[in-house]
C-alpha cells in the first residue's frame, strides 16, 4: 500500500514543482484530481511503527517556491473562506489555496525524503500521521474550495 502511495506522492510533488504554461482551468482540474487521489490513498495507509529517524524538514524556501508557483497558476480567486471546526459556531477565516497545496507538498515531500534517505524504511507512518494531524485537513478544504471554484 505504501508503494502505491509513494507513486502518487511523487506525481503530486512533480506536479507542484514543474513549470507549465497550462491555463487555470486545466491546472485546477489536475490539482483537484491529485488531491482527491492522495486523500483517498492516505485513508488506505495502514498503521505502522514510527521510523527510526524523523523525516527531514523541508526548507521554508522550498515551501515558498511551491506556494508562489501554485499562487501564480491559480490566479484569482486564490483565497476562500474556511470554518476550521464545522461542529462549533465560529466565524470563517480567510484561507489560501496556495498555502494548502504548499503545506500538503511539504508533508508529502518529507516522507519521500525519508524514503530516499532510508530506502528500506517505508514512510507509511510519516504520511498517515501527518495526514491525520495536518495535511488531510488542508486537502479536504482545498478539494472543497477547488470544487466550488468559478
Amino acid at each position: 500500500m505504501a508503494g502505491d502511495f509513494e507513486q502518487l506522492a511523487r506525481r503530486f510533488c512533480d506536479f507542484c514543482e514543474r513549470e507549465t504554461s497550462e491555463g487555470r482551468e486545466a491546472f485546477v482540474a489536475e490539482l483537484e484530481r491529485h488531491l482527491v487521489t492522495l486523500y483517498g490513498a492516505a485513508l488506505e495507509l495502514l498503521p505502522a511503527d514510527p521510523p527510526e529517524e524523523d523525516a527531514p524538514r523541508i526548507a521554508h524556501e522550498e515551501w515558498r517556491a511551491v506556494y508562489d508557483r501554485v499562487a501564480a497558476r491559480l490566479g484569482a480567486p486564490g483565497a476562500y473562506w474556511l470554518v476550521y471546526d464545522p461542529f462549533v459556531e465560529e466565524a470563517p477565516v480567510l484561507s489560501q489555496l496556495a498555502d494548502d497545496v504548499a503545506d500538503i507538498y511539504r508533508d508529502i515531500r518529507a516522507g519521500l525524503a525519508l524514503l530516499d534517505r532510508r530506502p528500506a524504511e517505508a514512510p507509511s507512518w510519516e504520511w498517515r500521521s501527518t495526514f491525520d494531524s495536518h495535511w488531510g485537513r488542508h486537502a479536504a478544504s482545498a478539494i472543497y474550495a477547488l470544487h466550488m471554484s468559478p
